[in-house]
């Protein structure tokens, strides 16, 4: 169950590696005071799960999570936005939510490197990953949090 739970997520929230947490889950569906306890917990040292499981399987996940001792457990219809098997064909395939915090130049870099190193690596994670390094090193975020001042200029 572990490797499911971990694997549903990791679209989401290596959206977060580029964008601040708080804006990811906002996107994903959470109130904007609740994204914004939630990131100032995780920065304090405190973690957050999300799960995304089978509606038939919710009732029983709901019930093991508050055993385990989780503090806020709840259910939402909500479905976690994923990446596209294979190579990006179009800017338009990166996640909403990653997309909102590029912009058009930054996108574009974006699936010029996602692609390169999933044809080198046949690794979606670690396209992902080397994508959002380049952005980060390519790209200051301006005023509003989205990556478009190209550094150097």
């Amino acid at each position: 169950m572990g490797a499911a739970l971990l694997g549903a997520t990791s679209s989401a929230l290596y959206g977060a590696l580029g964008a601040g947490l708080g804006s990811v889950l906002m996107s994903l569906g959470m109130p904007q005071d609740k994204a914004a306890i939630y990131q100032t917990r995780l920065q304090a040292g405190e973690f957050l799960l999300v799960v995304e499981v089978p509606v038939d399987k919710s009732g029983e996940i709901f019930l093991l999570l508050q055993a385990a001792g989780g503090e806020e457990v709840a259910i939402t219809d909500m479905q976690i936005p994923r990446q596209p098997d294979g190579e990006l064909t179009s800017k338009e395939q990166i996640s909403p939510e990653m997309r909102a915090n590029l912009s058009g130049e930054a996108q574009s870099t974006f699936v010029e490197t996602y692609n390169q190193a999933l044809s080198e690596s046949k690794d979606k994670t670690n396209a992902l990953i080397k994508a959002w390094e380049r952005i980060q090193h390519l790209f200051d975020r301006d005023e509003t949090g989205t990556y478009s001042n190209r550094k150097g200029n």
